[in-house]
């Protein structure tokens, strides 16, 4: 929404979208099950996407051929591994940590005048799949590039010690 409401008022802003390598193999089970009971999910479920990440193994499948050799099972987890049905969620509610730490950083590089209700917000603007997008910007202020860049970068670098 941030950078719809820039792009309408010809207001300047900064970017930094990255594509996270490993991400989903940088899901620490313990976290991801403490995150999901920290929302609310049942014991069982949490306990079930536990259990499926630290002692599901796997094997390989080539031109109909089934390997002998599995990889994964307890203690040898990965993560929660990619294109998986939870994948994604798991991945999520990992750096639900980060977006919580993001929103208490004392620099706040989006400040955004709603155009229809009037109301001035602040926000520091993250995105997780598997990919990192936060902008900086300021619809009421006439930021430089140089201001926006140095907001970008200080909170880029506190999401990176909040991970």
């Amino acid at each position: 929404m941030a950078i719809n409401i820039f792009r309408q008022t010809c207001t300047g802003f900064a970017l930094v979208e990255t594509d996270c390598r490993a991400a989903f193999d940088s899901c620490i089970p313990e976290i991801v099950k403490m995150s999901w009971l920290a929302k609310g999910v049942p014991v069982t479920a949490a306990e079930f996407i536990y259990n499926h990440q630290t002692q599901t193994k796997y094997d390989f499948t080539v031109g109909g051929i089934v390997s002998t050799q599995t990889y994964g099972g307890e203690d040898t987890s990965f993560g929660n591994g990619h294109g998986g049905g939870i994948s994604a969620d798991s991945f999520i509610m990992s750096q639900d940590i980060t977006n919580r730490a993001l929103k208490q950083c004392p620099v706040q590089a989006c400040t955004i005048l709603d155009p229809v209700s009037g109301v001035i917000k602040t926000n520091n603007e993250a995105l997780f799949a598997d990919d990192l997008s936060i902008s900086a910007g300021s619809n009421i202020t006439n930021n430089t590039p140089t201001t926006n860049l140095n907001k970008l970068q200080h909170v880029t670098q506190y999401a990176n010690n909040c991970h």
